[in-house]
């Protein structure tokens, strides 16, 4: 975790990720994410969260990373974004409202 919070973005390169329990991670401690526009679960982290940039090619990867890079007022706004996703979809509270929500789901 003091990696993620050290960092100045982290890069999510994978195009194969299920939920990206890193991106959740780096969210978590504020940092943005770089992620690969290719996978559903990151570019969808990343369009509801607002904490990142994603790419889909070289050209992208390199426009995204200078952004990050050399803009500090936009990656604490990023990553402040990515912790209230946390807090808010994937905090122990959220998840045990959603957990509640299928059990009385189911019972209904």
């Amino acid at each position: 975790m003091d990696a993620f919070k050290g960092a100045v973005f982290s890069l999510q390169p994978s195009p194969l990720e299920s939920l990206s329990i890193t991106t959740l991670e780096s969210f978590s401690v504020g940092t943005p994410v770089l992620v690969n526009r290719r996978c559903p679960a990151l570019l969808e982290h990343v369009e509801m969260s607002g904490g990142g940039l994603a790419y889909d090619n070289r050209e992208e990867f390199l426009a995204a990373f200078r952004r990050l890079y050399r803009r500090p007022a936009l990656r604490a706004a990023m990553g402040a974004k990515g912790l209230a996703y946390v807090k808010k979809y994937y905090s122990w509270e959220a998840v045990l409202r959603e957990i509640k929500k299928g059990i009385d789901e189911i019972s209904a």
